[in-house]
């Protein structure tokens, strides 16, 4: 840890303070215009405001939309089914119930809508303009909240999209490493728990990229979701020279290996460097790295020193399938 940081601001910590003061300026403006005009429901306009806030701003803006129309679409239910015939409140709630349940299970992001029509329909006499001041109260809480997360320490999904993808680049990086190692050394564990570190990294990716509504690239111009497919496909291409060189290590491919192996350290010297350029462009204002000139000629001499030795080993044919694929990914990763 370098000697002047704060634990706090490392890792999960920024996102713990940076959700606090949101959280506060939230509240803060909504207990203001609330109290200006004096709303008895406050309560539901607090809960509305710290129900919007999100993982990014991205995030809370589809969730303040989702409330917005969810509101109005429960508000009218619940009226519509508490002016049904008949003595008591269960036929207006039931029914309230199933046809706004019916609309969220179809669009999830207006579960509001079935809150609303519960509460109104619950309601034996429910008095227009209270219902009418319970939904604003509400939707004020909602845009407090929207408000917050765009004004306060906003962070967008792009932001946490590209720390995802920076995460699966270093696992990437790791498992060339390992290969470069697995020449002598098997180190089956520690390949597994990087795998299954790269999954969890991979579905944070997507998830992250689904949030993203403003401007889903990266500061070079590549698209998030063509970044996330080259680290995937460069993952399956390691994974595949992995197998293949572990497979060589015992005999009779020993010594093919052995002829082999300057070639791949060769690769495994310009890979390592290009990744971290990769990972580095990622990052606000970098420009993605464009040489690639001698990346690319270490790759074409692993790829003739495999096809050299393909007459003694046909399986060898992954081997170059798996060259031919990082050369592309790692091209893809460089530049639009």
């Amino acid at each position: 840890m370098p000697p002047f940081s704060v634990p706090l601001l490392g890792g999960n910590g920024r996102q713990v303070l940076r959700v606090s003061l949101q959280t506060v300026g939230a509240v803060a403006a909504t207990w203001a215009a609330l109290s200006f005009g004096q709303s008895p429901h406050l309560s539901w306009a607090m809960i509305a405001a710290l129900l919007t806030i999100d993982t990014s701003a991205d995030a809370s803006l589809r969730t303040a939309l989702g409330r917005v129309v969810g509101v109005g679409i429960g508000t009218a239910v619940g009226f519509a089914a508490a002016g049904l015939p008949g003595q008591g409140v269960l036929l207006p709630l039931l029914v309230a119930a199933v046809v706004t349940n019916a609309i969220v299970a179809l669009r999830p992001q207006l579960s509001y809508a079935a809150i609303l029509a519960a509460v109104v329909a619950a309601d034996p006499h429910p008095e227009a303009i209270d219902m009418l001041e319970q939904a604003a109260a509400i939707l004020v809480g909602t845009l407090m909240g929207a408000a917050a997360s765009f004004l306060v320490w906003p962070v967008f999904g792009r932001q946490r999209a590209r720390a995802a993808l920076r995460d699966a680049v270093d696992d990437c990086a790791r498992l060339f490493e390992l290969i470069e190692r697995g020449v002598t050394e098997p180190g089956t564990e520690e390949r597994q728990a990087l795998h299954a570190r790269f999954l969890s990294d991979l579905e944070t990716v997507h998830s992250r990229i689904a949030e993203t509504r403003f401007a889903p690239r990266l500061p070079g111009g590549s698209g998030l979701h063509e970044v996330a497919s080259a680290v995937e496909s460069l993952w399956h291409a390691l994974v595949i020279l992995d197998r293949v060189v572990r497979r060589e290590v015992s005999e009779p491919g020993r010594e093919r290996l052995g002829r082999l192996r300057p070639a791949l350290e060769r690769m495994r010297a310009e890979v390592g460097p290009y990744l971290q350029g990769v990972r580095e462009a990622m990052d606000v204002g970098r420009p993605q790295p464009t040489d690639d000139r001698d990346l690319i000629r270490r790759i074409e001499e692993a790829r003739r020193e495999t096809d050299a030795l393909l007459d003694e080993a046909r399986g060898l044919h992954a081997l170059g399938f798996a060259l031919d694929e990082i050369g592309r990914s790692l091209r893809q990763l460089g530049g639009p």
